[in-house]
C-alpha cells in the first residue's frame, strides 16, 4: 500500500521547485561528467521569460521592488509624519522657529522616501525588463547547434554502446542548456542524457528538468519519462503512484504502454494487487481492451493466483474481435500455465 508520505511526495510534483545544493546540480562525480548547468537560474528565467511581456508589465510586476530600500524609504517618510506631529502636538513648549526648522526638516525627510521609492521602482522595473527581453537570434543559434551536435551523439552512443560518446554528448547538452534553459527541447534532450548515464546523482538531475515540464498528469511523454526515473533510482512506491495516475489520463493510444509500465513496477515492488485495481478501474471508465486483459492475467501469475490468471485467458480466447496472433499468444500462455 503506498503510504501517505509517498502519496504527498508524489501529488506535490506538479508544485515542486526543485532546488539543488548551491543552486547547481549535483554531480555523482562519475566518468569525468561536469555538471555546469544551474537549475534553479533555471527555474527563475523559465518562470519570468515571456517575450510576450512588455515594459509595462515588467513595471507592475510585485516580484521587483526591493525589500530593503522600500523599508528605509517607509521608515523615513514615517519619522517625517511623526516629527510634524509633534510639533503640532507640543505647540505652547516649542518656540516658533524652532517649530519651522523641525518642520523643514521633516519635509526633506519626507521627499527623500519619495525618491527613494520612485528610484528603486523605475531601477527594478528596468531589471525586469531585461529578464523579459527575449535571447538574441545569435544565442538560440548557438545554443540549437549545441543541441544538434549532442542529440547527434547521443543517438550514436546508444546505438554503439559507447559511454565516452554519451558524456560528450551530455557536455554538448549542457552548454546548450547554459545558452537557452527555456527551450523545452533543450531539457528533455539533457534529461534524456543524464537518464541513459544511469547513476543515482545524474537521474536525480534527470527528474528535476522533467519536473519543471510537467504543467499536468496529461503531459503523457514526459510523465512516462519522470516515472522510469524514480523506478530507475528504485524509488518503487512513487514510481507506482505516479505510473497509475498516467493510466488515468493518458491519451486512449497510450493506456497499453501505461499498463506495460505499471505491471513492469507493480512486479518489481511485489504490489502486482495495486497494478491490477487500477487496470481493472481503467477498463470500467475507458471501455474494454483484450491487451489489459492480458496483463491482468500476467500479474495475477505473478503473485502466485493462477487460477484467476487462467480464467482471465479462457475468456480472451472466446472473445473472436481479437486478433488471430494475440489469441494464438494466449492460448500458449494458458498452456504453460497449465503446466504450472
Amino acid at each position: 500500500m503506498l503510504s501517505k508520505q509517498d502519496s504527498t511526495t508524489a501529488e506535490k510534483i506538479l508544485h515542486k521547485k526543485s532546488q539543488s545544493k548551491n543552486g547547481k546540480p549535483r554531480n555523482g562525480g562519475t566518468d569525468g561528467v561536469s555538471s555546469a548547468t544551474d537549475l534553479t537560474k533555471y527555474k527563475d528565467e523559465n518562470r519570468i521569460r515571456n517575450n510576450n511581456n512588455s515594459y509595462k508589465k515588467a513595471v507592475t510586476d510585485p516580484a521587483t521592488s526591493t525589500s530593503i530600500n522600500k523599508v528605509f524609504a517607509l521608515i523615513l517618510i514615517s519619522l517625517a509624519i511623526l516629527m510634524i506631529l509633534v510639533v503640532f502636538k507640543n505647540r505652547a513648549r516649542i518656540r516658533l522657529i524652532k517649530k519651522l526648522k523641525i518642520i523643514f526638516i521633516a519635509v526633506i525627510i519626507f521627499f527623500i522616501g519619495i525618491v527613494i521609492i520612485s528610484l528603486n521602482k523605475n531601477q527594478n522595473a528596468t531589471d525586469s525588463y531585461k529578464a523579459h527581453k527575449p535571447l538574441s537570434p545569435e544565442i538560440i543559434k548557438k545554443a540549437n547547434n549545441y543541441q544538434d551536435t549532442g542529440a547527434l551523439l547521443f543517438s550514436q552512443s546508444f546505438v554503439d554502446d559507447d559511454r565516452d560518446m554519451l558524456i560528450e554528448s551530455i557536455v554538448q547538452l549542457e552548454k546548450a542548456f547554459t545558452l537557452d534553459p527555456s527551450n523545452k527541447a533543450i531539457v528533455v534532450d539533457l534529461a534524456d542524457a543524464y537518464m541513459q548515464l544511469n547513476t543515482i546523482e545524474q537521474t536525480a538531475i534527470a527528474i528535476e528538468l522533467y519536473e519543471s515540464l510537467l504543467d499536468s498528469y496529461s503531459n503523457d511523454p514526459i510523465l512516462a519519462r519522470i516515472i522510469a526515473g524514480y523506478y530507475q533510482i528504485q524509488n518503487f512506491d512513487v514510481a507506482l503512484y505516479l505510473a497509475s495516475q498516467r493510466l488515468k489520463y493518458c491519451p486512449n493510444k497510450m493506456r497499453r504502454a501505461a499498463s506495460l509500465q505499471m505491471s513492469y513496477i507493480a512486479i518489481s515492488a511485489g504490489k502486482e494487487k495495486m497494478a491490477i485495481n487500477a487496470l481493472y478501474d481503467n477498463l470500467k471508465k475507458r471501455g474494454k481492451d483484450p491487451v489489459l486483459n492480458l496483463i491482468i492475467a500476467i500479474l495475477e501469475q505473478s503473485r502466485g493466483e493462477i487460477n484467476k490468471a487462467i480464467s482471465i485467458l479462457n475468456n480472451l480466447e472466446k472473445d473472436n474481435s481479437s486478433d488471430y496472433n494475440f489469441i494464438s499468444y494466449v492460448k500458449k500462455m494458458r498452456r504453460e500455465m497449465n503446466y504450472e
